[in-house]
């Protein structure tokens, strides 16, 4: 498999940003960020017979509407200034790379379907770029011998989470079909002012947080399908099966996403106590939650930039043999609290305390400061509509990512339209042989190859 790389450029905004929204800046949720790229990849099948006749014109117009939609989006074609943590937004552009690749899509696809693109996305990843004075986004467009198109980005989390990336390429991708943007797909940019970032505190500086990177560990990353019918019988066999909660969560049936992180959940329990020595530990179970939409005004669902925060839940010893449906109930309680204080406040300043009283326990409870715990981190990027992204080669054929280089899981949507999810699943070489029989254990048939 060989790849080559025709064009490398910069594309800047079509029209220059206007002076008074030159400095926009960074918000206490930015620079909280872990200072990792988001990175994913879209492969689209070739559309029709006459592919070879009419890719010079689309990749002329990939371009072209990628240069209007950074007029929408202008500080993504700026630069990170580290001392006063804001954005220069000077239109140097953005990165944009086009190349060719010698092997058919399907040879991508079906080479391993336990990591589909993963091996792909290894070859073509740029080194990584995450700092000040570099390109905030990069777009590598590549074109396969049987007409695909494999689209894939990366953004800086300093500037954007993953719903303003996927909101972003949304956009792009309109313009690039259709000629136009719709209304909702411009973005706020008011968090900016609501929560400013430099030093939000007098005398404390804003940090990332900090999760412990493994040494020499090989890493292995799995994909797990989780079937989208058997999902949604699970969550009424959960639900029936707790009738009284003293914890106080509401008896209704969890959502697939709170099924398959208490399901990996449970099975990273077991793991971790198989691989512990001696005394067995607590280990916490983290996750990001949107804050989009959490708190009226304040959190508006188009805000632009990072508007997440980390919560968490941990297992006892004595939680270890906990049955699946007690996994996915301390999933849901976990997030239904998260929501439901937050979505108490319309104040500015409390939401803010709120959110730093998160960080800062999950900083000093399972992130890089805490010591005798083990955590696993997670995220889901279920329900933003990765598989609608049409930029006129149709709707994607699969959506990968490659995730965080550490031990993670991500959840996707799944192909097709039966809600399933993709899991992506990393941990070291051992770890993952253990896992997959610890999942094969208590959920037989459950998961799909």
């Amino acid at each position: 498999m060989k790849v080559t790389k025709t064009c490398v450029k910069l594309v800047k905004p079509k029209k220059p940003t206007p002076p008074h929204l030159r400095r926009y800046g960074l918000t206490v949720f930015d620079l909280r960020q872990i200072p990792v790229l988001i990175n994913c990849v879209l492969f689209y099948r070739a559309d029709g017979d006459d592919h070879e006749g009419n890719i010079d014109h689309r990749l002329a117009r990939l371009e072209e509407s990628l240069s209007e939609a950074l007029v929408v989006y202008y500080p993504l074609a700026g630069r990170y200034v580290e001392e006063g943590s804001y954005i220069d937004c000077n239109d140097e552009g953005v990165e944009f790379i086009v190349g060719t690749i010698d092997v058919r899509l399907d040879e991508i696809l079906e080479k391993d379907p336990d990591r589909p693109g993963i091996d792909f996305m290894e070859l073509i990843k740029r080194t990584p770029r995450y700092g000040a004075n570099l390109p905030l986004i990069v777009a590598q467009v590549f074109l396969f011998e049987c007409g695909a198109v494999a689209i894939e980005f990366n953004f800086s989390h300093i500037v954007a989470d993953f719903a303003s990336a996927i909101t972003f390429l949304k956009g792009w991708a309109m313009i690039s079909r259709c000629g136009t943007l719709d209304e909702a797909y411009h973005p706020s940019f008011e968090v900016s002012t609501i929560f400013p970032g430099k030093e939000w505190r007098s005398g404390e500086q804003v940090r990332p947080l900090e999760i412990p990177i493994p040494g020499q560990e090989k890493l292995i990353r799995n994909r797990f399908v989780f079937d989208g019918k058997t999902l949604k019988e699970l969550a009424l066999g959960i639900a029936g099966d707790v009738k009284d909660d003293p914890n106080g969560a509401v008896n209704r049936p969890p959502s697939r996403v709170e099924i398959v992180l208490g399901s990996l959940w449970k099975a990273l329990v077991k793991v971790d106590g198989w691989k512990s020595t001696g005394s067995p530990r607590p280990i916490a179970f983290e996750t990001a939650m949107n804050l989009r939409g959490k708190a009226g005004k304040l959190t508006p669902k188009n805000a632009f930039g990072n508007l997440v925060t980390h919560v968490y839940v941990e297992a006892r010893t004595e939680d270890r043999e906990m049955e699946l449906g007690g996994f996915v109930k301390a999933v849901q309680r976990m997030l239904g609290n998260a929501r439901s204080k937050y979505g108490s406040i319309d104040n500015a300043q409390e939401f803010l305390a709120m959110f730093e009283g998160d960080w800062r326990s999950i900083d000093s409870q399972v992130g890089g400061r805490a010591e005798g715990k083990h955590a696993v981190w997670s995220t889901s990027f279920c329900g933003f509509g990765t598989y609608e992204i049409d930029f006129g080669f149709g709707k994607p054929e699969l959506v990968v990512t490659p995730g965080p280089p550490f031990r993670f899981v991500l959840l996707m949507d799944g192909r097709g339209d039966d809600r399933g999810i993709d899991a992506l699943v990393i941990l070291d070489e051992d770890e993952m042989a253990q896992f997959k029989k610890e999942m094969v254990a208590f959920l037989p048939g459950m998961l799909r190859a």
